[in-house]
């Protein structure tokens, strides 16, 4: 069997050759469990990506090479586009209690306009309240500006992230609250503490939807 150098086959020699490295203790502990999972498995889809369009293309190499280019171009632009983020920023100084509400009435949707970044950055106001007609989403992710240089923070990495309904006008709404702060040892989830400045965030919020 004679086989063609095409960016498929490419990919797979790649894949596998990162899959025995890893395997073998290159990655740490997760190196044979990533290899499992993806390497290997990246690999061998791959090669019979490649097997398909080799015998679909058996007299055209420069064909299968053309359509295997664009192939793997779009799947990688559709890759780069589910990763869509929604990064959080905030005031240098900014320390406590950031709340997005969803679903409200005439506020602004979070809506990506650039065709080639995924991701969508916000601007939190000082009080710490974002308003959206927007329905909740997964991706939201924080941007700490205070060490000089942008860090992005994800929920249970770097933030305290959490979830919860506000009542208006016989109306509910889905919360997103997150707790920002350079000293973390102040805040206890579900603390007497942190229960009551959830109230004040809520009734500040409520206020607000009410004028």
């Amino acid at each position: 069997m004679k086989f063609r150098i095409t960016p498929l086959l490419i990919i797979s020699i790649c894949f596998f050759i990162c899959g025995v490295l890893m395997f073998f203790g290159l990655g740490g502990n997760l190196g044979p469990l990533s290899s499992i999972m993806y390497f290997f498995p990246g690999g061998i889809i791959c090669l019979l990506l490649y097997f398909v369009f080799k015998g679909a293309f058996a007299y055209n190499y420069r064909r299968q090479v053309l359509v295997e280019t664009i192939f793997l171009t779009v799947l990688s632009f559709g890759y780069y586009r589910i990763h869509e983020r929604i990064l959080l920023h905030t005031s240098r100084d900014f320390h406590g209690y950031i709340v997005i509400v969803y679903g409200v009435d005439n506020k602004p949707e979070i809506k990506n306009h650039s065709l080639f970044n995924p991701d969508i950055d916000i601007l939190i106001p000082d009080n710490g309240i974002f308003f959206t007609s927007s329905n909740r989403t997964e991706n939201l992710r924080l941007v700490d500006n205070s060490g000089g240089r942008k860090k992005i923070l994800e929920p249970g990495y770097g933030i305290s992230f959490d979830w919860d309904t506000l009542k208006c006008y016989n109306k509910e709404y889905t919360l997103d609250i997150i707790y920002f702060a350079k000293d973390w040892t102040g805040w206890v989830y579900n603390s007497e503490s942190d229960r009551a400045n959830r109230i004040l965030k809520k009734d500040l919020a409520r206020k607000i939807l009410r004028e």
